[in-house]
């Protein structure tokens, strides 16, 4: 390493050093060849700076991603398991899920069709109908509500929850 910098290459590198009370601590060292006033390689800079609390941080970062991976996995598969067809929209009423029952019942479409799509940009005769109605008023009052009712588009009985 150091005849690399010496050489004229910038290195760094981490080294981890076991101490008695916090276990470990992480060093990044960083490399650099020193110069005269000719620019002739005379020896090499060291910067050293201690990195534990920014690795552990990073580490940590990855634990919360890969559980938070894992959790919307096991979410995803116990919805994709259901047999009733089900469908999450956004706020601004775009599909962000859409089980394989759930698309079969929407015309037969395949959930990568409807996932991003805005719901009466993808079905504009469902638009001022008693079903755009009733999910304005979910959305508005934020409460759970089950209804049926005949999609005449279609010709079908769809109850939403």
């Amino acid at each position: 390493l150091y005849q690399r910098v010496l050489s004229g290459s910038s290195e760094a590198s981490e080294i981890t050093i076991p101490t008695p009370s916090q276990g470990k601590k992480v060093i990044s060292l960083k490399y650099a060849p020193a110069r005269d006033e000719h620019g002739e390689i005379v020896g090499a800079f060291v910067t050293a700076a201690d990195v534990t609390e920014q690795r552990e941080r990073e580490h940590l970062n990855r634990e919360l991603l890969l559980s938070n991976v894992a959790a919307r996995k096991l979410f995803q598969n116990v919805l994709d398991s259901i047999s009733d067809g089900f469908v999450a929209l956004d706020k601004d009423w775009h599909y962000t899920y859409v089980n394989e029952r759930g698309a079969a019942l929407l015309n037969n479409h395949k959930p990568e069709d409807l996932i991003g799509k805005h719901i009466w940009t993808g079905f504009p005769e469902g638009l001022n109908h008693p079903f755009s109605l009733q999910y304005d008023k979910v959305m508005k009052e934020r409460a759970a509500q089950t209804y049926l009712r005949h999609y005449e588009p279609w010709d079908r009985y769809f109850e939403n929850r």
